[in-house]
């Protein structure tokens, strides 16, 4: 068998070296390497640019006159059997240190080449432009030619009417960077609107679509191409009418009728077109669409409101009231970008009790922010107790150590605090930013700095277990894991919260029970082993996955021998 195999290598890396040698025989080298290795250089990843620059410098070093023999075999090699056998038998015998490129591969490190070289390769045009006219070869050789730039001009434009239609769009697209005339670059792609490919047809609207400084020019035959039968073609048409401005004003008719007949991606297009261009004639048909809820009016409601917000709030109101879902939930994310008149302001606060969840939640969260502009979040909390000059919220926000903790100061602040904090730490915890109470990023904040007060105080924090443990069996969840980890400092005493936390009605009480029990099972709860062991084995069955996945863990490390019973592996 190892023989076969090493026979099989000889045969593979003789026919390899056979193939290399007969592309590359006499290639070209630099500082000791071939023309290859620097255009992989180039080509393959990682890519640096440091690097990518070093190997183009070497491409131009090496010239265009011993480049290009070598980069014209790059573009016109083929995948023939023999490579693909290579291929496959160098995959199967996992010869890494060969690196056998597919036609593909070579195809992009000659590009690479002419890219490098850019002008200097003006004398290969003759040979691309042959290779135009070969199927396996056409489209390579109009990137060669595209990378060669501006001496291959015409050679370009003979990819205008090539057979392949990649050939064709690439052609229609590049030309643009060779052809200094506008009205010459026009005149030379517009036939390719009757192009039988989309892609090439929608190619030469996108080109023509960019000439904004020719609208002469450049509007009729995007006027025309608004017809195509293509629904992506004729919205891209109607899409690029709308940058000329009041320049387009002649297309408003044809976007009119396409805005009543045309299939929905030009229909919302050509909308949003005609509020750019036209935005008082657009307002009729605006409402129209409004209140038949289609084509989608969102993108030209958009543009309204930045130009003519005055004509835009009506419309919007209107559909804020709309039965249609789509068309209310339109209307209330634009209603935010509005200028808050009292109409405005009216329409949101009315959406807080909108059927639709996500509309009323982004008008809550709106009012939200509203509100905590005009009343921040520690004049919210009055009467708190102070040391050193400074109250207890603002010693709670001072910058955290990395680890999360309190800095030293604010330790000692809240320990001289002592019992005192209590109520305002009771309040902290329980904290839901007005008006709604929604969970935010500023009530979290406020909620874990009360925990870690708590956790600081130690066992000053006693006198608040009561009230902790009526929070843990109460009805709020969130709550309930809040009021356990405030009990975390109190020592001994927190014992039976995380005891009675494993059989909490919410799932993630008892989780982070178990977690807290497990993490400090040795130093906290070695002596309720008994006690614990058949809570865990309990939450092996427990309805929530994750609960049950964590027990299964934990319980080997709390109670070795009532795992093994329990069939724990």
């Amino acid at each position: 068998m190892k023989m076969q195999c090493l026979s099989a290598l000889l045969v593979v890396v003789a026919a390899l070296v056979g193939v290399m040698l007969m592309l590359f025989g006499r290639e070209p080298r630099y500082l000791g390497r071939s023309l290859v290795s620097w255009l992989e250089q180039i080509h393959d990843p990682p890519w640096d640019e440091t690097q990518v620059q070093q190997a183009k410098d070497a491409v131009r070093a090496i010239g265009a006159k011993k480049a290009l023999p070598t980069l014209l075999k790059l573009i016109k090699a083929t995948d023939d059997p023999a490579s693909q056998w290579i291929a496959v038998k160098s995959e199967e015998l996992k010869i890494g240190f060969l690196k056998w490129h597919s036609a593909d591969d070579f195809h992009e490190l000659g590009l690479a080449g002419f890219e490098a070289l850019g002008t200097n390769a003006a004398p290969a045009v003759g040979a691309l432009t042959k290779l135009l006219d070969e199927p396996d070869t056409a489209l390579n050789a109009f990137g060669g030619l595209a990378c060669i730039g501006k001496p291959a001009e015409l050679s370009m434009c003979r990819g205008i009417t090539n057979r392949d239609e990649r050939v064709r769009q690439a052609s229609v697209l590049r030309l643009a960077s060779v052809t200094d005339d506008v009205e010459i670059y026009i005149n030379r792609i517009k036939g390719c609107l009757e192009d039988p490919s989309a892609y090439v047809r929608n190619a030469a609207v996108d080109g023509i679509g960019t000439q904004s400084a020719a609208p002469d020019l450049a509007v009729p035959l995007l006027i025309t191409a608004l017809n195509d039968s293509s629904d992506f073609v004729s919205s891209s048409a109607a899409g690029w009418l709308g940058d000329f401005g009041t320049n387009a004003l002649s297309a408003v008719p044809a976007l009119s009728n396409l805005v009543e007949h045309a299939g929905l991606n030009t229909a919302n297009a050509a909308l949003r077109t005609l509020v750019k261009i036209a935005p008082n004639e657009s307002i009729p048909i605006l409402a129209k669409c409004l209140a038949r809820g289609s084509p989608a009016t969102g993108g030209a409601l958009s543009v309204l409101v930045a130009s003519m917000p005055d004509k835009a709030v009506p419309l919007i109101l209107a559909g804020t009231r709309s039965p249609d879902l789509g068309q209310r939930r339109t209307s209330f994310s634009l209603l935010y970008d509005c200028p808050l008149t009292p109409e405005v302001q009216s329409a949101i606060e009315n959406s807080v009790t909108d059927p639709d969840f996500a509309i009323s939640q982004n008008a809550k969260k709106f009012l939200t922010e509203q509100y905590r502009k005009t009343h921040p979040i520690e004049s919210q909390f009055t009467n708190e107790p102070v040391f050193q000059g400074k109250g207890l919220g603002e010693w709670l926000k001072t910058r955290r150590n990395p680890d999360g903790s309190f800095p030293n100061d604010t330790m000692d602040a809240i320990q001289h605090i002592g019992t005192n904090a209590i109520p305002a730490l009771l309040a902290r915890l329980v904290y839901a930013e007005p008006p709604f109470g929604l969970r935010s990023l500023v009530s979290g904040t406020v909620q874990v700095e009360a925990i870690c007060a708590f956790i600081v105080l130690g066992e000053n924090a006693i006198p608040a277990l009561p009230q902790l443990r009526m929070f843990m069996d109460g009805t709020n969840g969130d709550l309930a894991v809040r009021a356990m980890m405030a009990t975390c400092g109190t020592g001994s005493n927190a014992i039976p919260f995380f005891i009675s936390g494993l059989t909490n009605q919410f799932a993630d009480v008892r989780n982070e029970a178990a977690n807290y029990i497990s993490q400090n099972f040795t130093n906290q709860f070695l002596g309720q082993r008994d006690q614990l062991a058949p809570l865990f084995v309990k939450l092996l069955d427990d309805p929530d996955e994750f609960v049950r996945m964590n027990a299964t863990n934990e319980l080997k490390q709390i109670a070795p021998e009532a795992a093994v019973k329990a069939g724990v592996k």
